[in-house]
Parts: C-alpha cells; structure tokens; sequence
C-alpha cells in the first residue's frame, strides 16, 4: 500500500504534463488545418491578426479565455501535487533515519 497514495499524484502531474505538450502544437495545427471550422483556438487568434490591423481586445480576451481551463486545472489538483510532494520527502527522511540506525518509532514520525 505504499505506493497507492501517490498514484493519484502521478496521474495529475501526467495529466497537467499532456495538457501542456497538447497546447504547444500549434505550428503544426497551423499549418495542417485549411477549413475554419476545424482551426484550433490558438490558431484561429493568430489568423485574426492581419497585415496592418491588430486587434488587440480580441486577442487579449482570447488569449484570457484559453488560459482559463488551465489555470482552473492547476488549482483543482494544487493539494494532491503538494501531497505527493511532501509524502515523497517524508518516506526519503524516513528512509535515511533507518538508514542511520534510528529507532522505528522515530523513523517513522521523523518529527526530530
């Protein structure tokens, strides 16, 4: 049972890892896609800009509107990466206080 509670930890880092790797494919949607109504949302906002003209109110709205779902992510799994965080140092004191021939008890609370 060691390695189930931070499974959940994993998954959200791999999730926010695809979520970013997924948002950086913009060249190639650029370059692939030909009909609007398959463009994604990065590469509509960037076909809006024009030779002379550049709209900034709609750029700035769009640009606040695609960061949303990310931002709303990031605050959704915050607790669990912090869990896994500090469960993962508390098993590493953990195992250097056996390590060092501590008693278990102490090993155990690595409280000092």
């Amino acid at each position: 049972m060691c390695g189930v509670p931070t499974a959940a930890e994993c998954n959200d880092v791999a999730s926010l890892a695809d979520v970013l790797i997924c948002a950086r494919k913009f060249l190639f949607a650029l370059m692939m896609t030909t009909s609007t109504g398959s463009r994604t949302w990065p590469v509509g906002l960037q076909l809006m800009v024009g030779e002379f003209q550049l709209p900034w109110g709609t750029l700035g709205a769009g640009g606040i509107i695609s960061i949303i779902p990310l931002v709303l992510l990031r605050a959704l799994i915050q607790r669990t990466l912090v869990g896994g965080f500090t469960a993962g140092a508390a098993k590493r004191e953990a195992a250097l206080a056996i390590a060092a021939g501590l008693p278990r008890h102490r090993a155990i609370n690595c409280t000092g």
